[in-house]
């Protein structure tokens, strides 16, 4: 009876250790990196905008094809160029994310870009601020980092490629 009774007391320690536990590692979303394509185009005559207003589209490879949309203003008078903003990264049937994003257009590119094209580096922290998720747990912060072949001319689509890393949906495979 002994061992019963301690059997029982010990399943239920071990029991009530493993909630907390549970509930942590539920919360904690595991970190992915993806890639994306898109396009990026900028203007100058934008009343969002002092300088230059700069909008990025990109799909993600992921098995719904999410995709991040980011519109914010490029400062001309930093070097790299300072980017602020906001993005909403859409994942179809799950949730979207919304919140803001901060980093530099125009350090070193990582990529080569096709002749007649400036290939400008892109490196952006985006912080979520909501989800549609219910409940709206806290976002752990994405990195996008990539290449935006530039075409030098305000309104004229330029191809952008690199990685988005975070708490992101499972990519193809």
């Amino acid at each position: 009876m002994r061992r019963i009774i301690g059997v029982i007391a010990l399943a239920t320690l071990v029991g009530a250790g493993t909630i907390p536990l549970t509930a942590g590692a539920a919360a904690a979303a595991p970190m992915k990196s993806v890639e994306f394509t898109g396009t990026s185009v900028f203007d100058f005559a934008s009343p969002q905008c002092s300088s230059v207003h700069q909008v990025f589209d990109a799909t993600l490879t992921t098995h719904r094809g999410d995709t991040v949309h980011i519109d914010g203003c490029t400062d001309l008078g930093t070097n790299p160029l300072a980017y602020a903003g906001t993005f909403v990264l859409d994942s179809p049937g799950r949730r979207d994310v919304t919140g803001t994003v901060s980093g530099v257009v125009g350090a070193t590119p990582p990529g080569p870009c096709d002749v007649g094209l400036i290939a400008v580096a892109l490196d952006f922290e985006l912080t979520p601020t909501h989800s549609t998720r219910r409940p709206h747990p806290p976002r752990p912060q994405l990195h996008l980092e990539g290449t935006w072949c530039s075409p030098a001319s305000p309104r004229e689509p330029g191809p952008i490629s690199g990685t988005l890393t975070g708490a992101l949906p499972p990519p193809r495979g």
